[in-house]
């Protein structure tokens, strides 16, 4: 049926067909036993065979459908009502269409966000250990500084205490010898 609607309507094959066949199903599932829009826009196509001019093939075809009973609001009015199906499924389709856009996009932004935000939250973790990197690395360098002037304390007092002992050692060398050659 929506095959006939299409080819009532002259809706070519060059638009997208899942769409094309969707709106064309809704209007046929609103379609009138009576004369109307449709069965005008039927009667205008046979006319076209004719080989009339646009304006005598309206007219004519209005005069048959005049002689059933229709008017020209009637059809108009027919027209709008078909025009109204296709609103309301344009509606619905941009319904459906901005919760695919929240469900598939807003839920890849929301995704971007937390990224951004862990990013943020690693980066700053990154500055805290190169601040405790850079605190280590003063405590390291300041620590050479600390074991080279502990080793020339230790060496001052090493040399001293050699020093004195040395002393000792002479005088009591000195006695031993002095005992050794007085006595």
């Amino acid at each position: 049926m929506s095959t006939e609607i299409k080819k009532t309507l002259g809706i070519n094959d060059s638009l997208d067909r899942k769409s094309a066949d969707f709106l064309a199903a809704a209007v046929a599932r609103t379609l009138s036993k009576d004369f109307d829009y449709m069965k005008y826009r039927q009667s205008l196509n046979a006319m076209q065979d004719l080989n009339l001019d646009e304006a005598t093939t309206f007219k004519s075809t209005f005069a048959t459908a005049r002689s059933m009973g229709v008017t020209k609001d009637s059809l108009i009015n027919s027209a709008k009502q078909y025009l109204s199906v296709l609103m309301n499924e344009k509606n619905q389709f941009d319904t459906a269409l901005n919760n695919q856009v929240k469900e598939r996009v807003g839920a890849k932004r929301e995704e971007v966000v937390k990224l951004q935000q862990r990013i943020e939250e690693m980066k700053q973790k990154i500055r805290e250990f190169e601040g405790k990197i850079s605190e280590y690395q003063g405590k390291i360098d300041s620590a050479d500084d600390d074991v080279e002037s502990a080793k020339q304390k230790i060496q001052e007092t090493k040399e001293r205490f050699e020093t004195a002992f040395q002393a000792f050692v002479d005088v009591i060398n000195k006695d031993v010898e002095r005992i050794n050659q007085y006595l």
